[in-house]
């Protein structure tokens, strides 16, 4: 059969075939699916991660806030001691993880500790409390100056030096002692009473040392020089002078002198008869025996049982001596009472975000600070309040203000994803201010030039020799050579310099104690004037221990696993100011010194944490 020519060269047509196992279909759905995980895969890859990095930078921000709130509590105003502090406080939430942004993630997690116990923040500084009130140690003291009057005075005592001994003696008393004195011969009378007046007690108000004891040195004037001796009694009116208007509360002294021996043998037995009497009652007596004819084994035995000194006089110029001697009884060495204080902050609350996407980090609020920490180490993001206001226009002199904070409460720990609820309250909070004493080195300068002025008078008066005063002033002078030196720089801001003078100063100053008592040795000064130079020259040196302690300053200590951070903090903080500082870390503690702090204001808070609900 001939192909019709329109068919010639045409291609053949293929008939469609039923797919009775839907192989087309099953591979279209395959591709279509591959191409559904491909897009998925490209968002789980790059869009997940981002919106989880940006989840977990907002739970960080978040929990940043919360330790801000706390922070802002404890920087609130502050609420004086002994306020009402019923204060129902904050609850703030604390973000503990980040839910997750897909399906497919799971939400990161965290964990907020407290722990009363760990960090801390201290501020410690030494300072002498009170020293500008204090000389040397005293004894407040209720005095007899029982004082023989016999006729034997006329010859063994013609200057009246023992009167005139014992008003210098009642000149070196001080507030709130109290003296009276007893005239005594065969009989024995309170003064005013031997010449017939009205007795002056101790209790009177012109026997106190308003004004400056010149009551009872008046009434020395009245003892005169005649009649016998009878010591007993001289002893037994002083002891009821003590026992009738004295003090229980005070040291009860009496200072007896005779020149003779009593006129019958019963009247020595009333003298040790009384001396147990005062030794039962607690009074001391001292005696002097002025002369040979002193009866110096009794008066040693009144001395003796009642825990006094027996004093022999060999002639009536000593007897000064004696009384200044027994004057040092009562009169401790000084001490300089030099005190460490300080004040503590406490507590830490800590908050451990394990992120995936963004840093991981741990943030904590403790020493009045938020401290954030993560891979590329740690820092301080807000510190306690530290202010600085100078004080002088040359030097680093200045008022420092700090704020302390203690976190208080029973220790806790909360684990998971979600947001932990915190209470925090307020229990505690006072503002305390220290002038911390700033001494003037030009006032000691003038304080060892009376000092020197004094050792002169006492060589006229005998009471050491030209060689001896001149041993004790070289070092003084030395010193005074340095405290010019010292003040000098002091004036000019040069604190450093000023300090090397002040510690020369000071070992002169015990090099002058040194000589004072070497000569009270070697016989050449009074025992009893080396000892009030050698305490005259330890008070000194406690106003230079007080200049020093001032230029050391205050130091600002914190303890914490992430010292370096503190250091770092308290390093800016201080050389944002014009203060004097260093800057040291040993161990787990950064500790700020500030020099020459004048004034310190502390404002201590304390906060009470609890997990809520």
């Amino acid at each position: 059969m001939v192909q019709s020519p329109s068919l010639q060269g045409a291609p053949r047509m293929r008939q469609l075939r039923r797919d009775s196992k839907g192989v087309a279909s099953t591979v279209a759905t395959m591709l279509s699916l591959l191409v559904l995980l491909l897009f998925i895969n490209l968002a789980i890859v790059d869009i997940v991660p981002r919106q989880e990095n940006d989840a977990e930078f907002m739970t960080t921000q978040g929990a940043i806030g919360a330790f801000q709130t706390i922070h802002g509590l404890a920087q609130g105003p502050v609420i004086p001691s002994g306020s009402d502090l019923s204060s129902p406080g904050l609850t703030v939430a604390f973000p503990l993880g980040t839910h997750g942004v897909s399906p497919l993630e799971a939400p990161t997690t965290g964990t907020l500790t407290f722990n009363p116990g760990a960090g801390k923040a201290q501020i410690w500084f030494t300072f002498v409390p009170h020293f500008n009130r204090a000389s040397v140690t005293h004894v407040d003291q209720d005095i007899v100056l029982a004082i023989d009057s016999s006729g034997s005075m006329t010859t063994n005592d013609p200057l009246r030096l023992r009167i005139s001994g014992a008003q210098e003696y009642i000149g070196r008393l001080s507030c709130p002692d109290h003296v009276a004195s007893v005239d005594f011969d065969s009989d024995a009378y309170v003064t005013r009473a031997n010449i017939g007046g009205v007795p002056h007690h101790l209790t009177d108000a012109s026997n106190n040392c308003f004004p400056n004891f010149n009551g009872p040195k008046a009434d020395l004037t009245t003892i005169d020089s005649a009649g016998s001796t009878n010591i007993g009694e001289g002893l037994r009116v002083s002891i009821n002078e003590l026992l009738g208007f004295g003090d229980a509360k005070r040291a009860r002294v009496i200072i007896l002198l005779t020149d003779g021996q009593n006129n019958f043998g019963w009247q020595d037995d009333l003298t040790r008869a009384q001396a147990r009497r005062a030794r039962d009652n607690g009074i001391v007596v001292y005696t002097i025996g002025l002369g040979p004819g002193a009866d110096a084994p009794l008066l040693t035995y009144v001395a003796d049982t009642t825990g006094g000194n027996y004093y022999a006089a060999p002639d009536a110029s000593s007897i000064r001596w004696i009384y200044l001697e027994i004057s040092r009884h009562y009169t401790g060495a000084f001490v300089c009472g030099n005190l460490v204080s300080g004040d503590t902050g406490s507590g830490s609350l800590s908050l451990e975000l394990r992120n995936r996407q963004y840093p991981s980090q741990t943030l904590t609020y403790e020493s009045g600070g938020i401290v954030r920490r993560q891979f590329d180490g740690a820092r301080v993001l807000d510190g306690p309040g530290v202010g600085w206001t100078s004080t002088a226009s040359k030097g680093p002199q200045g008022a420092l203000s700090l704020d302390l904070v203690a976190l208080t409460g029973q220790e806790f720990r909360a684990d998971g994803s979600e947001t932990q609820l915190v209470s925090v309250r307020p229990v505690g909070r006072d503002l305390q201010e220290l002038v911390i004493t700033k001494v003037n080195l030009t006032h000691v300068n003038d304080l060892l030039t009376k000092e020197n002025a004094n050792l002169d008078y006492w060589q006229t008066q005998g009471a050491a020799t030209a060689g001896a005063v001149a041993s004790v002033k070289a070092p003084i002078n030395s010193a005074k050579t340095s405290l010019g030196s010292a003040q000098t720089k002091v004036n000019n801001g040069n604190l450093t310099s000023a300090k090397f003078d002040v510690d020369s100063a000071s070992s002169q100053l015990s090099a002058a104690i040194t000589a004072a008592q070497q000569a009270a040795d070697a016989g050449t000064m009074q025992q009893w004037l080396a000892d009030q130079t050698s305490d005259d020259m330890l008070l000194f040196a406690c106003y230079l221990t007080q200049w020093k302690n001032w230029y050391t300053g205050i130091s600002i200590e914190v303890s914490s696993a992430d010292a370096p951070a503190w250091e770092a903090w308290l390093n800016r903080t201080a050389m944002d100011s014009k203060m004097q500082y260093v800057i040291s870390r040993p161990g787990n503690t950064a500790i700020l010194t500030i020099r020459a702090v004048d004034k310190v204001q502390i404002e201590r808070r304390i906060l009470s944490v609890a997990l809520s609900g």
